[in-house]
């Protein structure tokens, strides 16, 4: 990967272009070459220097550049540069699948002068690359599918973006290049829907990575900020939670036995949408005799509004109700068409499920087995099939 050659740099008037090649992620050769008519800075004898580099504005290293040679125009020089910290190579600076060019910069240290260089200042190299590799100490990335992201005035601010494939979370990264002051910034993310809030994650000049407050998302796709000078900060949007639509219910399994105990192996089960039956002297279904069998009916049961439930019986044999794990109802005796009020009123809340079973069996002469309730505003009905689910 070749960056250049709009790279370039400038001291003292003179202008010199700056080409960088990518050999491997942590070595970048550099090649200087001077303009036409124009004087390369390095011009005194035995002239050393420290210089920054610049990529859109993240430091990614110090090079220390020796020339010697008397007072004369300096046409070519050529350096080999090992990064310390090697920055994430295509990224950051590759978007939809094609590689950016960078704008590399160098800057001359402000305090260095003819000598043999002191230590290196310490550089925002490698927390710069932290934002991008783990932001949050745990290995939170950037993402792994570039978006575009373009900006008003990038001389100023460089933006980049990324979502996670597996998440869907958008990642929007913002470079502030200027050197004093505060910059507002509004991120709108089109084709996206967001939660009510992003993380902000900051990268300053003290070297430090700052959680700050969370920024709220407003209409699900629109952050507006603050940025301080020379900054890097990241905003993590989450996707909007999707809220699957409410289910409806096909009612409760139903095991059928051919005796009064529910013991053995069900002769059928299948699912009844309502327990409302009034079978008289007739049987449940033709495998089944008409006497001396018993059902079980279980399953979940959904609230549709949040209250207390009463729930009643009417049979004809024995009766058993159990409601969230609670027996509310227990009349297992024989006896003609007989009502039944549950012992104690249940709490629900809407859309709710809780479990629920119904036990029932039948002795002789008529057979009626039926399931009710009431709460607030509502009469007694029968449990309707669409609060009623068969057991997971």
């Amino acid at each position: 990967m070749t960056w250049g050659p709009r790279c370039d740099h400038e001291h003292d008037g003179a202008r010199a272009h700056l080409s960088a090649e990518a050999k491997d992620a942590a070595v970048i050769w550099l090649a200087w070459a001077k303009e036409a008519g124009e004087l390369f800075p390095f011009t005194s004898p035995r002239q050393r220097r420290i210089w920054t580099l610049y990529a859109d504005g993240i430091p990614l290293t110090q090079i220390n550049i020796a020339v010697g040679g008397s007072r004369r125009s300096i046409t070519k020089a050529i350096h080999r540069v090992t990064l310390a910290h090697p920055p994430p190579i295509p990224n950051p600076w590759r978007k939809s699948g094609r590689d950016q060019v960078p704008t590399l910069r160098l800057v001359p240290r402000e305090d260095d002068e003819d000598m043999a260089p002191t230590s290196p200042k310490p550089l925002l190299t490698y927390k710069a690359i932290k934002m991008f590799r783990n932001y949050d100490g745990s290995k939170g990335g950037f993402g792994d599918t570039s978006i575009a992201a373009t900006g008003p005035n990038p001389d100023n601010l460089s933006t980049f973006a990324s979502q996670d494939s597996a998440t869907g979370t958008v990642k929007v990264m913002v470079v502030s290049k200027v050197l004093t002051g505060t910059t507002p910034v509004t991120v709108n993310v089109a084709n996206f829907t967001g939660g009510t809030a992003a993380q902000v994650w900051q990268l300053t000049a003290s070297n430090a990575i700052t959680h700050l407050a969370n920024a709220t998302i407003s209409n699900g796709k629109t952050v507006t900020l603050t940025v301080p000078a020379q900054s890097v900060t990241l905003l993590v949007l989450p996707k909007a939670a999707v809220t699957p639509p409410p289910t409806v219910g096909t009612g409760l399994k139903g095991s059928y036995f051919a005796n009064m105990a529910l013991t053995g192996r069900a002769t059928f089960i299948r699912t009844d949408g309502v327990v409302d039956f009034s079978w008289g002297s007739a049987a449940p279904a033709p495998m089944l005799p008409a006497d001396h069998f018993s059902v079980r009916w279980e399953g979940q049961v959904s609230a549709p509004v949040a209250g207390p439930y009463t729930f009643y019986t009417l049979s004809d044999d024995g009766v058993r109700l159990w409601v969230n794990g609670v027996q509310l109802i227990n009349n297992w005796t024989n006896h003609g068409p007989t009502t039944d009020m549950a012992k104690a009123s249940v709490m629900l809340t809407a859309g709710q499920k809780v479990s629920i079973k119904l036990e029932y069996y039948e002795n002789t002469a008529g057979a009626d087995a039926h399931l009710y309730w009431t709460y607030p505003n509502q009469p007694k009905q029968v449990v309707p099939k669409a609060c009623l689910y068969p057991a997971p």
